[in-house]
């Protein structure tokens, strides 16, 4: 690509294709400092040229820009003002929301579409009283739009007006108001959507079970439960899907029943419902629907049998295998790797590469569900040769559900730690994920004081050792919890701990009196015998004349009776010095 310097000069050619070309590169470098010839590019005599100025605007995506964009949403040629629209909603600055409003009016459709879309985005209640009327608009995607908008500005007036819509006479405004409470989110709306079920619409009811689903209220079930047995397919598939969005087991028995239903859709949609709220009652039932007419149930019928995770299916599904052609057969190796029957996880893996592309783009999709992470590398690999980009698209897809975030610490507690003093404590860092991890954090927990120690990252299969300095504040052996966090790729933050202890010397000052010689330890005293008398542990002595002083029994680090006729150099247990 050419330089900016050069693209800006273009942007004056005589030639109204090299300005246009000029234009659309230096939207791509996204570069701000082509704002202002970007802008000026907005009043060239050619509308094809002033078009690609707006998009590269929007791909610039800087506030300067917004001002001239609203001037665009004048301009002559439709295409200049239904992009500046886009634009300014993807800019989302609310000194455009005004303009946007009265572009709900404009003459060209795909305006008042992308006005509408603009409104949501930019998320300004301003917009409820407009976007509302915008859902009287003679075209459909306008008011699907407007209403999507709606439910998106979060506005208690939205949800008042919304709620009143879905009882409008006007069938078309009911539909999509319907259909917009769900789109808001809002619990609220369940008792206008349980009414919208009673519509004599079809449309209007399979707008309302999608929207129960929507909004995620339990008090939903019962009534969706009543909705699969509606006379309108499109209800009744809806109302599956809802209930397996749910998790309520109270929907297994109908459900089931679903699964004799005449429309396969509904049957598809049941089988796919029961393998998401995993209840074994359904695993009879699902293994008869691995015989059912239709590929597709067939197919989710395996699947949720995979997610149930009873190993009776394993027989019936490897039965089932005998009369089903590969791309079907995929969808059973995947349960059954679920089920951990492993044996045909390698043909999933080598059906990446086959010649018919469906074949490929379940074999990918279902290495990614299953998490059959052996497949990595041939993914990998064939993401470099893929030329369908669709599946292109589904095999990142699988590789960022199959690759890994996993960093592990290995502690080596030193045994010269001493209370009240700092030190620091070897620490290992392994990230044995298939991703980088940034913005690691070691803290330590306890009695003990602490200086947090960061590292910017760590490379897949990278080791980093360091050191995380401590002060103990207790003697003995000191439990502590070694607390780490970090981010993957897409700035997830992760959280991981190890527990672990550590021994704390309880020499932390050192007395000494004439004669004999006393090393005293901890909270200790002289007394006149010439011994030492604990006050809250047991130490030894060693006398000036160099012959040790008769020990006491009890080590002071291990706790260990020490059943010796005189103080050893080291404790036999824990290996601590007893005599300096």
């Amino acid at each position: 690509m050419k330089d900016i310097n050069t693209l800006i000069l273009e942007l004056e050619d005589e030639d109204y294709r090299v300005r246009g070309k000029a234009a659309e590169s230096l939207g791509e470098l996204g570069d701000v400092s082509a704002i202002e010839p970007l802008v000026k590019a907005l009043q060239d005599e050619d509308e094809d040229v002033r078009k690609c100025a707006v998009i590269a605007l929007e791909k610039i995506g800087d506030k300067r820009a917004v001002v001239p964009l609203v001037k665009a949403l004048q301009d002559d040629f439709f295409k200049c003002r239904e992009y500046a629209a886009e634009a300014l909603g993807r800019i989302g600055d609310e000194s455009a929301v005004e303009p946007l409003i009265k572009s709900l009016q404009d003459v060209d459709v795909d305006v008042r579409i992308n006005a509408a879309v603009a409104l949501g985005d930019i998320g300004d209640t301003r917009a409820t009283a407009p976007l509302f009327r915008a859902l009287q608009d003679d075209n459909w995607y306008v008011c699907v739009n407007a209403a999507a908008s709606l439910g998106a500005l979060g506005d208690i007036r939205s949800l008042e007006i919304l709620t009143k819509a879905s009882q409008d006479e006007d069938v078309n405004i009911r539909k999509i108001s319907t259909a917009a409470l769900g789109w808001l989110g809002d619990r609220r709306a369940f008792e206008p959507l349980i009414k919208s079920l009673q519509d004599q619409d079809a449309d209007v009811r399979t707008n309302a079970v999608v929207a129960l689903g929507d909004i995620g209220d339990k008090r939903s079930v019962e009534y969706l439960i009543g909705a699969l047995e509606d006379e309108t397919e499109d209800v009744r598939t809806n109302a599956a899907i809802a209930l397996g969005w749910l998790g309520d087991k109270r929907a297994v028995q109908i459900l089931i029943k679903a699964l004799q239903d005449r429309n396969h859709d509904v049957r598809m949609d049941a089988a796919d419902a029961l393998g998401s709220l995993g209840d074994k009652r359904a695993v009879g039932p699902l293994i008869a629907a691995l015989e059912d007419e239709i590929d597709a149930v067939r197919i989710n019928a395996a699947a949720a049998l995979g997610k149930l995770g009873d190993k009776r299916a394993i027989a019936f599904l490897h039965k089932a295998l005998e009369n089903e052609k590969l791309d079907i057969q995929l969808f059973f190796f995947g349960a059954l790797f679920l089920l951990g029957d492993e044996v045909h996880s390698a043909e999933i893996i080598r059906s990446i590469e086959n010649s018919d592309a469906d074949v490929r783009k379940h074999a990918v999709e279902i290495l990614g569900e299953c998490g059959i992470r052996q497949s990595v590398p041939k993914l990998s690999k064939r993401l470099d040769v893929e030329l369908d980009d669709e599946i292109r698209e589904s095999i990142n897809s699988a590789l960022k559900k199959l690759r890994i975030c996993s960093l592990q610490i290995t502690i080596n507690p030193t045994d010269s730690m001493t209370g009240g003093e700092w030190g620091n404590i070897p620490v290992t860092f392994f990230n044995q994920g298939d991703i980088i991890v940034n913005d690691i954090c070691l803290s330590v927990h306890g009695p003990v004081e602490c200086v947090d120690k960061t590292l910017n990252s760590i490379r897949q299969h990278e080791t980093k050792s360091t050191n995380i300095s401590i002060k103990p504040k207790e003697f003995g052996h000191v439990p502590v919890v070694f607390e780490y966090k970090y981010k993957d790729e897409d700035g997830n933050q992760k959280s991981e701990s190890v527990q672990s202890t550590l021994l704390v010397k309880t020499v932390s000052d050192r007395k000494t009196s004439t004669n004999p010689q006393v090393i005293v330890h901890g909270n200790y005293e002289v007394v006149e015998s010439g011994g030492i008398k604990a006050t809250d542990s047991v130490v030894t002595t060693k006398t000036t004349g160099g012959q040790d002083s008769v020990p006491f029994t009890i080590c002071p680090y291990c706790g260990k009776e020490l059943k010796l006729p005189k103080t050893p150099n080291f404790c036999p247990y824990c290996r601590e010095r007893l005599i300096t």
